[in-house]
Formats: structure tokens, sequence, C-alpha cells
């Protein structure tokens, strides 16, 4: 091997992880995901288009200095390099690219912004890794450490997902694919195959240099399928404060090593020192120093959620102490008990202010020499399995977690049994606009409705409001077999979407009114979804409660946009003002999909001259219809619901808030005389 292609300390051993620069990185990486937090929460839905700026900055100033170690890099491209390790340093470079890529866009989906930190900053591939090296282990040596290890860090993960009150599928999936990748690439980094420099025809670049390049070419080509450019929300008033700090923040942390330690020893004095291996003899293993930083950036982010976020998100205790534990299964406690001067690697060590190690190279690349790294453990190996005493130790510490990890879940499975709600006598209604949709599917989420306990002992009435070309007698068959005679086809002008739909039946038919209406489209979006929330939350003193997601939430009526792009002008204030005139506009919940419940009492309150504003608009103008399914909530006096209600997806897998955190009721004394 080329040993120009590797850098090394004084000793001759691999520089660890627990260095300044690492310490630099992690304050830059919990400043940046803080401040991209505050900007997506306050309206500003570009992780794409903020990824483009860093990335490309960052590479800037990667080339500047690599142009000023010409001399090095011209030394370093006499190394041949084999097919396997370009087979190595391209898979580095593409889960490098992936994992920034997906954490950014899963950073702006994801509510609960502490969970997904715990998600990336845990090491799933160490469980992993340890589990392969004892099954590849001769059968006599073998222990039970490694199962046990695997076990934990599995059950681990699975609570953290399983106990999450905020989970969207789509932020659950960004969020996932960006572990996995982050896993992958530090496990390739540390395992001693990634070689430097990459090398494409006449250009050379560190490797780590080219997963920058993959990210962002990948970003580029999803800027311009986004269409980020011309979304009408774009605007970065009020916002230049934190977009700086964010660029320079997650610039930093995006730097490659050599750059870190380039920037440290701007700060530090020309003195050197000299450090005995005894002092960190307890931090041997070098994935405790990662420990130590991860959780100092998670505890940093959870110090943001609840002093400085408008509406924070909550982590459980289980969620917390699974965290623990997954850092915990990943530490070699054999390591941990060996005296300093059996260990084969140089301890790692933390420079203060003005101090700096005695090296040849102070700006070496961090990547292991792969023939150390074999040695390294193989030594380990053989250590571990050949002191009886301590393989008892760690397998009776793989043991304590996973049992620990088995009492969770048990805990978390006997917690969540759901609240059944009050039974009563009282009807609802089920409107459903309905054009030409599948009669089936349409069927199945009336069977699924009408099955939930807090629907099966009420009068339930199904009213079809039909906008399409069937006939309505066969259309009336096909739903009588299905759902029974309480059945009502209404036919409608195919005008407005749903929203006309519903408003027409909120303002024609009063004298009519179920006590409780649900109204849906024919193809209910979360259909899967949607018994599970009536039968957690849909009680007899209801008020509105939205059946679909609502986790974009506006500080007020004048700074209103999500996701998706849209912005809502003036359109927010002027339907709360006249929906709410005595409420203050700020914390106003987005409902989507147009699917809800609402009660006979707070229809009758809405403003009935509003109602018919609306609809007038969204007959004339279909797209008005889009906005209208987000300010349903505002239109029956529930423009607020808590910060503490779980997310569909969480209420599915068993979460189940109080009945008043996803919902507003109405006061009990009205809701009698009705």
């Amino acid at each position: 091997m080329c040993q120009e292609t590797l850098l090394r300390g004084s000793s001759g051993k691999n520089v660890q992880l627990l260095q300044s620069h690492e310490v630099l990185r992690a304050i830059a990486l919990a400043i940046g995901i803080i401040t991209a937090r505050h900007l997506f929460v306050n309206g500003f839905h570009y992780p794409s288009l903020m990824l483009l700026v860093h990335a490309s900055i960052a590479l800037l100033v990667e080339s500047f200095c690599s142009s000023e170690d010409e001399e090095e890099n011209t030394t370093r491209r006499t190394c041949p390099h084999s097919r396997t390790t370009r087979l190595y340093q391209a898979a580095f470079a593409v889960c490098l690219g992936l994992c920034i890529f997906f954490s950014y866009q899963s950073l702006l989906d994801s509510q609960n912004t502490t969970l997904w930190f715990m998600l990336i900053a845990t090491n799933w591939f160490s469980p992993i890794t340890r589990y392969v090296a004892w099954y590849s282990s001769q059968p006599l040596r073998r222990n039970y450490d490694a199962p046990l290890s695997v076990l934990t860090t599995l059950l681990c993960l699975l609570i953290l997902v399983w106990k999450e009150n905020w989970l969207v599928e789509k932020a659950v999936i960004l969020n996932l694919l960006a572990a996995v990748f982050v896993a992958t690439a530090r496990h390739l980094w540390t395992s001693g195959r990634i070689e430097s420099p990459v090398v494409i025809g006449r250009i050379h670049m560190d490797a780590y240099v080219a997963g920058l390049w993959f990210c962002q070419i990948l970003n580029i080509m999803a800027v311009i399928c986004q269409g980020s450019w011309y979304r009408r929300d774009f605007h970065v008033r009020g916002r230049i404060a934190w977009i700086i700090v964010n660029t320079i923040a997650s610039v930093i942390a995006l730097q490659s090593n050599a750059i870190l330690r380039r920037l440290i020893s701007l700060f530090q004095r020309k003195v050197t020192y000299t450090e005995t291996k005894d002092t960190h003899a307890a931090f041997a293993n070098h994935e405790f120093g990662s420990i130590t930083l991860s959780l100092c950036v998670i505890l940093l982010i959870e110090i943001d959620n609840c002093f400085a976020q408008h509406r924070p998100s909550t982590t459980s205790i289980a969620q917390w102490v699974v965290f623990f534990i997954a850092h915990l299964a990943s530490i070699d406690v054999r390591l941990l008990a060996m005296p300093a001067n059996q260990t084969d690697r140089e301890q790692p060590h933390l420079p203060l202010p003005g101090l700096s190690p005695k090296t040849p190279n102070q700006y070496a690349q961090l990547a292991p020499n792969l023939d150390d790294a074999k040695a390294f453990n193989r030594k380990e190996d053989q250590r571990g399995t050949g002191n009886l005493l301590l393989r008892r130790i760690y397998t009776a510490w793989q043991a304590f977690l996973s049992s620990l990890t088995l009492l969770l879940v048990v805990y978390c499975a006997m917690g969540a049994a759901p609240r059944e709600p009050d039974q009563s006598s009282w009807d609802l209604d089920i409107v459903i606009a309905w054009y030409n949709e599948p009669i089936e599917t349409v069927m199945h989420t009336v069977q699924q409705v009408l099955a939930v306990p807090s629907t099966a002992s009420r009068k339930v009435r199904t009213i079809v409001y039909h906008k399409g070309t069937e006939n309505e007698k066969e259309l009336e068959q096909a739903f009588l077999q299905a759902i029974g005679d309480n059945l009502s086809i209404r036919r409608l002008e195919n005008l407005g979407r749903e929203a006309s739909t519903y408003l027409t039946h909120v303002l024609n038919q009063e004298d009519d009114w179920a006590r409780h209406t649900l109204f849906i489209q024919a193809e209910a979006h979360h259909a899967a979804y949607l018994p599970t929330r009536l039968r957690d939350y849909f009680v007899h003193n209801t008020g509105f409660l939205s059946l679909s997601y609502t986790d974009s939430v506006c500080a007020n009526c004048d700074e209103c946009n999500d996701p998706t792009g849209w912005s809502n002008g003036t359109l927010v204030r002027d339907v709360f003002e006249r929906a709410n005139p005595d409420q203050v506009c700020r914390d106003i919940s987005m409902t989507w999909r147009g699917q809800f419940v609402v009660s006979a009492q707070r229809m009758r309150a809405a403003n009935q001259d509003l109602l018919k504003d609306l609809r007038d608009q969204v007959d004339a103008s279909l797209d008005f219809g889009f906005p209208l399914e987000r300010l349903y909530g505002i239109m029956f006096g529930c423009p607020t619901i808590s910060e503490r209600c779980p997310t569909i997806l969480s209420g599915y897998l068993g979460n189940v808030g109080d009945v008043a955190d996803c919902q507003c009721l109405d006061v009990e004394q009205d809701v009698r005389q009705i």
C-alpha cells in the first residue's frame, strides 16, 4: 500500500476521533440543525436550496485549500489504485452524498428534531459488524454477546419509531434512509478501505470531497424537479440573520477533517505538549468519544426544543432510555477494562485552545490504514476471546441491556392500550363527496367507519352527494348492498370540488343535521388510519376533529404557508377574523385532505355569511378548493390543535394522547341542549 495515502501521528498510530476538530464539527452541526429548524418552522421550506448553497461554499473552500497542497497531492497521485479500491471509493462517495441529501430533506418533514438526530447519530452498524465477526469466528470461541447486541439495537430502533407521536410517513422513510447511509458511510470510512485521492481522469480529489460532489449533483437534480426557484412563498425578509448563521455553521459541518484542522490551527498557539496514556485510559475505545459528541449535540437540540421552539415536540422517556441503551450497546466494555499499557492505539485526546500536539502533519486525514485496522481487530478479538473473565463480563453486560430493552417493549405494549370513547345514542351523518370514483373504495371506507365502537351503536346515516355521471338508482342499489337502508343519494351540480359539497350541506340542510357529521371524500386519504382516529378521539362532546395530519402550524395569520409551496396572502387572516372575531390569530393548525368530524353546535355557530362567500369563490374557481381544505378548523371555531396530539401514523401504531389534545371539544351543557 502506498504509505503517502495515510498520514500518521508521531507514534505511528491512527489518529483518534475525539479531537478538537471533531468538537468544532459537533458544535457547528448543532447550530446548523437548530437554525434550520427555526427557519423551517417560520415557513422557509427550502432544504434543497439550503444544501445547494452550503455544499457549493464547502466545495469552494475545499478547492481553494487543495490548491495550496499541490506538492503533497503530486506525491499522492503516484499511488496506484486497484479496481477494488475504486469500488470502495465510489461506494463511500455515494453513501456520503445520499446521507447528506436525505438528512436535509428529512429534517424538513420531521416534526421531532430530537428523534431525527437520535436515528442518525446512533451507530447502528457497530453491533452488526460485531455479529459478523462473531459468526465468522470458530464455533468453540463464540459467545452470545454479539447476537445480544444486535437484538438490543433492533429493539431500540423499534421503540424509537413506535413510541413517536409525531410520525409522518414521508419523514419516517427519509429519516431511515438518512440513518442507513450515515451508518454505511461511517463504517466504510473507519474500515480502513477508503484511500485518497479519488482519481477521475486528470482530476484528483479527496474521497470525502468526491462524496460532496455527488451530493451536489443529486441535489441540483432535486432542485430542478421540485421547481423550488419559482415557489411563491420564497422570501428572506426577517430571516436573514437565521440564514447567515445557518450557512456558516452548516458549511463548517460539511468540511473535511483536513480543512477543520486548518481552521483549528488558526486559533492555536504554536505550543507543543506531551500527553501520557494514563491520563485518558478510560477512553481507549474511540467509539466512546463519538458517543460523547453525539450526546452533546442532541442535548443542545433538546434544549432549543424545550426553551426556544414555538411549539416544542415531546420525546418520551422510553425513547430517551432506548437511545442511551443503543449507544451503550455499541461500547465494547472489554476495551474500557484493558489497562492503558495494553492498548494498541494512541489514546484519543482533546487539545485545549492554545495547545497543539506534536505531529509531523497536522492536517492528516482520518481514514485508518487497512492493514493496521485488520491487525487491531485481530488483536482486539484475541484479547476479547482469550480472557474468559472479560468475555463473561461483556456477555453479562449485553444480556443486561437486552433484558432492559425487552422490559421496555413490554411496558410500551401494555401502556399503549387505547381509550374507548363514550357510547351514546346520538346520530352521525357520513357525508361523502362523490364524482365517479370506484364505488367499492367508498363502500369499504364506510364499512370501516361503521365498525368503529363509537359509531356502531349509533344511528348512522350515509349521505352521498352525487356529482358524477352514474345513474342514481344504480348508485343507490350499489351502496345499499354494502351499508344498509340508512342511505340518501343527493344530486349536486359538479362545481367547486368537495369544498362546495361540504359547504352546501352546512348551509342548506340545517334542519336535517345529525348531532355530528363526518365529511369525507369518495377516496379517503389514509383510509386505514380513519377507524383508529375515530376510535381514540370521537366522543360525545367532540366539536371538531380532523381525520388527517395537522403537522403544519402557522405562528400567526400573516406568515402562513406550508412545505407544498402554498402561501395564503390575506386569506387566512380574512377567514380567521370573520370566523373567530374574539380570538387572537396565532398558533394556526392547518387541516388537510378535507376529512373531519364537526358537531351540529359548531356548524350552527359558524359565520353563515362567511361560508356562503367561500362557497361562491370555490364554485367560481376550482383552485380555491386547495386552500379551503386547510381552513376547516378555522371555519368551525377550532383554529389550534395541541402540539401534544400524536400524528395519525403514530396513533395507528398505538400512541394515544388525551382526548382533548387532538380536537376541540364542545361545552358539556351546550351539548345536552342540542
